[in-house]
Order: structure tokens, then C-alpha cells, then sequence
């Protein structure tokens, strides 16, 4: 939540699109990340479900940046997860300066 309030103060971004992964059909605050939706014209969110096959979230996730040339991807879960998106998310051009994770 801080970090998405902190880009949003910033305006440095263009659009910000979070991807949401739970292990639970509800989300936690949904209703946040829906209400910045609607006022935000750049801002996006996707809820995924966190139980599904790791390569396949990573798929669900890149699917609509097929270049990250000039993207930064903020990333925080599992570590086998994370090394799964870094890579798919090298492999489109993403610099390594713009990734940044923390392993939960």
C-alpha cells in the first residue's frame, strides 16, 4: 500500500499495474486497490490466484509486456517464484537495474 501511495506522490511513473497473487479468494484490501483503479487513469491491478503453478502466473503476468525495456518491476514473494519472474522478465528486455524484489 505505501509503496503504490509513494510512485503515485512521485508522478514519475507513466502507469503502474499491480499484480496481485493470494493463496485465498479474498484479497486483501480489495477494495483499496479498486478504489485507486477507479480514480487513477494509469493505475491497473490484476488478483491472481497464488495457488496455480508458479510458471504459469509468471506467464499470466508477462503476457501484456512483451517489452520492459523501460519498465521497473517491484516483486515480492516466494524466491523460486521471484527467480522465475526476473528471468522471463530479462528475456523481455527488462533492465536488471529496473528489478527489484524482496523474498518473502
Amino acid at each position: 500500500k505505501s509503496l503504490i501511495q509513494h510512485a503515485m506522490s512521485l508522478e514519475i511513473a507513466e502507469s503502474m499495474h499491480l499484480y496481485w497473487l493470494a493463496d485465498t479468494l479474498a484479497h486483501y484490501q480489495e477494495n483499496y486497490v479498486r478504489s485507486l483503479a477507479d480514480a487513477l487513469d494509469d493505475f491497473e491491478y490484476t488478483l491472481l490466484d497464488g495457488r496455480a503453478d508458479p510458471a504459469q502466473l509468471v506467464e499470466q503476468v508477462l503476457a501484456a509486456h512483451p517489452d520492459l525495456s523501460h519498465s521497473d518491476i517491484y516483486a515480492a514473494g516466494p524466491a523460486g517464484f521471484l527467480a522465475s519472474l526476473r528471468e522471463a522478465a530479462l528475456g523481455r528486455n527488462l533492465s536488471i537495474l529496473g528489478w527489484h524484489e524482496e523474498v518473502m
